[in-house]
């Protein structure tokens, strides 16, 4: 029997960021200042167009408490726990962070601001093939490729599970367009990079890639590469 076309949901490295931070954002960003006072170490002047009330004590409300970098983080918490509940949620939220630390980096282009603002990109160029937005997909994919190509080239900082998932999703994204040689060079593009030595076990990735690798070759008509592709995904099935 052939095992047919995985489509991945949200990479494994992007969720696992998304959750842990999720707990952080919500109680120390969010529900701590609902209804809460502030009277203390406390900045007025830089908070004035956030302010609404400046008598000895502040109330916020989501619309104006709240730094970009705050609900930056808080969509991007959202989007994580709609992933797997409701896609199109899942997609509004992600889009929104991607937005927002888009709007960060232009203004502020750090290194840090820039690694974050790369990792939010990659969450919503999968989030955009989920919902089979395809072309959008890759034209993020694609920009998120040239940001890392750029990066590596000037940082020493380790890029490999982004353009480990920036691969693994183009790869998709061009089979379901039945462009099956962009499709190949993407997967295997993919697996060449989990070869660099990331920081997270891919294993059930590779099985999904490996599978996707094998049901593209035998579309193809290649039935030993297919063979081949299948057999090393029912090696990593097995670790």
């Amino acid at each position: 029997k052939i095992n047919g076309f995985t489509k991945s949901l949200p990479f494994k490295f992007a969720l696992s960021t998304t959750i842990i931070s999720s707990s952080t954002v919500f109680s120390n960003s969010y529900f701590s200042l609902i209804g809460q006072t502030v009277n203390y170490n406390f900045d007025y002047s830089s908070c004035a167009p956030y302010m609404y009330n400046t008598e000895k004590r502040l109330f916020f409300t989501y619309d104006n408490e709240l730094s970009i970098t705050d609900k930056a983080n808080i969509y991007e918490s959202i989007g994580g726990f709609y992933q797997n509940i409701d896609v199109m949620l899942f997609l509004k939220y992600i889009e929104k962070s991607y937005l927002l630390n888009k709007q960060l980096y232009e203004t502020a282009p750090t290194i840090r601001q820039e690694y974050h603002y790369l990792s939010v990109m990659l969450e919503y160029g999968i989030a955009l093939s989920v919902v089979q937005k395809t072309d959008e997909s890759i034209n993020i994919l694609q920009e998120l490729n040239a940001h890392i190509k750029e990066c590596n080239s000037i940082y020493s900082i380790n890029l490999n599970e982004m353009e480990f998932g920036s691969y693994k999703t183009l790869g998709e994204n061009y089979f379901y367009k039945q462009d099956y040689i962009n499709s190949e060079r993407m997967f295997i593009n993919a697996i060449e990079s989990s070869g660099k030595g990331l920081k997270y076990n891919h294993e059930e990735d590779l099985i999904g890639l490996y599978n996707n690798l094998g049901y593209l070759y035998y579309t193809t008509g290649e039935y030993e590469k297919s063979e081949q592709a299948y057999l090393k995904s029912l090696e990593y099935a097995a670790l």
